[in-house]
C-alpha cells in the first residue's frame, strides 16, 4: 500500500539500482520520477506527505572526458581509410560532435564557400512502445540540436572538405540505413546518412 511507503524503502530501492549496475545519473532520474509521483499522491489525498522528500538526491558522476592522443588519432584514420566509416571518424575527430550531431549534418549546413560547416540538427533514435507496430525503433531527425549552445558554426579544414567534396561526389542517395562493418575482426554497427544533394 502506497501509505506505507518510507523513505528506507526508496533507499533501499536505490541502493538495488546500484546493485544492478546502474549509474547515478539514472538512478537521479528515477528519484526524480518518484518524487513527481508521490507528489501527486500528495495533491490527490493518498497519503499525507510525500516521503521521497525525505530522501537526498542520488549523487551523479562528473563526466570526466577520455579523449585519444595523437598517435591514437593517427591509428584510427588508418584503420578507417576508405571506409564508409571515415567521414564521420574524422567529422567527430575534429570537430568532438555527438553522435546524433553528425547523422545531422546535411549539404546545407556546409558553406563552401566561407569554408564553414554548422551544427544545427540531429538524428535520434526512438522506441514505440505499441504492441502492433512491427518496428519497435526508429530514426527520426530533429531540426534542433541537444541545447542551444549544441547549435554552433565551425571553421571547414581542408581535410574535411576534401572528404566531403568526395563524399558529395560518390554519395547521391538520400537514404539512412543501418551497417555492419567489420574492420580488424572487429565488428561495428553503425547508421549512415547519405545526405541530400
Amino acid at each position: 500500500m502506497i501509505a506505507d511507503l518510507k523513505p528506507v524503502h526508496i533507499l533501499d530501492f536505490y541502493n538495488w539500482l546500484y546493485s544492478q549496475g546502474l549509474k547515478g545519473n539514472t538512478v537521479v532520474k528515477y528519484h526524480a520520477n518518484i518524487r513527481k509521483a508521490l507528489d501527486y499522491a500528495v495533491q490527490t489525498d493518498l497519503i499525507q506527505s510525500n516521503p521521497a522528500i525525505k530522501v537526498g538526491r542520488p549523487q551523479q558522476e562528473q563526466f570526466i572526458a577520455d579523449y585519444y592522443n595523437q598517435e591514437e588519432l593517427n591509428n584510427l584514420f588508418k584503420v578507417v581509410k576508405d571506409t564508409p566509416l571515415e567521414l564521420i571518424v574524422y567529422l567527430t575527430a575534429f570537430y568532438g560532435l555527438r553522435r546524433s550531431e553528425v547523422l545531422g549534418i546535411r549539404w546545407s549546413a556546409i558553406d563552401f564557400e566561407n569554408k564553414t560547416i554548422t551544427i544545427s540538427h540531429k538524428v535520434v533514435i526512438v522506441t514505440n512502445e505499441d504492441e502492433e507496430v512491427k518496428t519497435k525503433t526508429k530514426m527520426i531527425t530533429k531540426s534542433k540540436t541537444k541545447n542551444k549552445s549544441s547549435y554552433r558554426t565551425f571553421p571547414l579544414f581542408k581535410e574535411i572538405e576534401n572528404l566531403l567534396l568526395y563524399t558529395k561526389k560518390c554519395k547521391n542517395i538520400i537514404h539512412l540505413y543501418l551497417k555492419i562493418v567489420t574492420i580488424n575482426n572487429i565488428k561495428i554497427s553503425f547508421v549512415w546518412m547519405n545526405w541530400e544533394i
